[in-house]
């Protein structure tokens, strides 16, 4: 009740000290006007998360609590579920004796830290198990924050796409290029291996000279050393044939699952290129 006291006093100072003031009513009526908007609830949108577009990839959402931690990418949910998450590849931890490669066990803390005994929102990718059978799913906190976001932006993983599970790619992918450019995590001493260097397959960041492209049924990336790689026709509509030419003769990195070459081929080794992200500076 005191607050149209307040409008109406000074209403009536107006009055009093305004010159030339012809209806002071006006004035006690735009005043309560002003004030009522302000008293109103701000109705802005909230922002979104950090690569909250994973919300939207078109698969189901489901909380779930998580009962093991295997990696820093792989969980294990309460009812058995394997799950990976989508657009990321941390360390791995060491097996059969092989050791941890660095920052495999920070990734897995910091996987542990986030969940923290809470349940977590899935959101399933648009193709929902991978080669494996383990489900592909974006992480989220309560709260809306994204775990593969958190362990980018800290440099502990680095982006992968792979179709069609690409709602969050671009956000990812600058994740990973703030993250690169401040040299944290995994981006701290980043060397590429060099092609000519390859002796084993699995997931790596390379380097080398592109000696020569093919564009048959199959698209042909050919390095200067054992290794190719590869874009399949199914893939070929998410390049631009000509940007792929202009690489001819340049020194290019390239990041993926390296695997061995069918015996006989002339390059041992080989990449599955699947998206443009792929390919680095």
């Amino acid at each position: 009740m005191g607050q149209p006291l307040l409008a109406a006093e000074k209403a009536t100072s107006l009055e009093r000290t305004t010159p030339g003031l012809a209806n002071p009513g006006v004035v006690l009526c735009v005043f309560v006007i002003v004030l009522s908007l302000i008293s109103l609830p701000v109705m802005a949108k909230a922002p979104e998360p950090a690569c909250a577009l994973g919300l939207r990839e078109g698969g189901k959402a489901e909380q779930a609590r998580v009962r093991r931690v295997i990696d820093g990418d792989t969980l294990i949910l309460s009812d058995g579920r394997h799950v990976r998450l989508i657009g990321v590849n941390t360390p791995e931890l060491g097996r059969q004796g092989r050791p941890d490669q660095p920052l495999a066990r920070e990734a897995r803390d910091a996987v542990l830290g986030f969940i923290a005994d809470r349940p977590v929102k899935l959101i399933w990718g648009r193709d929902s198990r991978d080669d494996h059978g383990r489900y592909l799913a974006h992480v989220y906190s309560r709260s809306g924050e994204s775990l593969e976001a958190s362990l980018l932006a800290r440099g502990l993983a680095w982006h992968v796409a792979v179709p069609p599970n690409l709602s969050s790619a671009d956000c990812f992918a600058g994740l990973e290029r703030k993250a690169r450019a401040a040299r944290l995590g995994v981006w701290r001493e980043y060397q590429p291996v060099p092609v000519q260097a390859l002796t084993e397959g699995g997931y790596q960041r390379l380097t080398g000279r592109v000696e020569s492209l093919v564009f048959a049924g199959a698209w042909w990336i050919n390095f200067d050393g054992p290794f190719s790689a590869v874009i399949y026709p199914e893939y070929q509509k998410n390049f631009d044939r000509r940007t792929l030419s202009d690489m001819k003769g340049r020194q290019v990195q390239l990041a993926g699952w390296v695997y061995r070459s069918p015996s006989g081929s002339p390059k041992p080794w080989r990449l599955k290129l699947e998206t443009p992200y792929a390919l680095g500076d």
